[in-house]
């Protein structure tokens, strides 16, 4: 299984990706920088996984901020809006096709959208 860790925090996931290969002794995780607070790095982020050329079963939305001070993105969109919904919504657009390739009848590719700590108790 081909695991891709996407955020905006590359010393934290470097140590999330070498944790997981060395718990479950799967080589294949990797990191891609992307910030859902950015238009851009989401096209970009999409761009650099389609290029890998490998499937995706599950997308899983867990990214968001709650009770930060009043800023917008970098796009001009309430921070909060901008990030917790437009960047989940365009990700999960931009990476339709490839779910829709993904799947098969009756093993569909799926996509999680979570908010706060639920991804604990999933």
């Amino acid at each position: 299984m081909h695991v891709i860790i996407a955020g905006n925090n590359d010393s934290k996931a470097k140590q999330v990706v070498s944790k997981i290969k060395e718990e479950t002794l799967n080589d294949k995780v990797e990191f891609l920088y992307c910030d859902l607070a950015s238009m851009t790095s989401i096209r970009q982020f999409v761009q650099k996984f389609k290029v890998k050329k490998i499937p995706l079963h599950v997308l899983i939305n867990n990214a968001g901020v709650m009770m930060v001070p009043q800023r917008k993105t970098r796009d001009g969109f309430e921070e909060h809006f901008g990030l917790n919904y437009l960047g989940h919504f365009l990700l999960t657009n931009l990476l339709l096709d490839t779910l829709r390739e993904s799947g098969s009848p009756g093993h569909c590719a799926r996509v999680v959208t979570v908010s706060s700590a639920t991804h604990y108790v999933a």
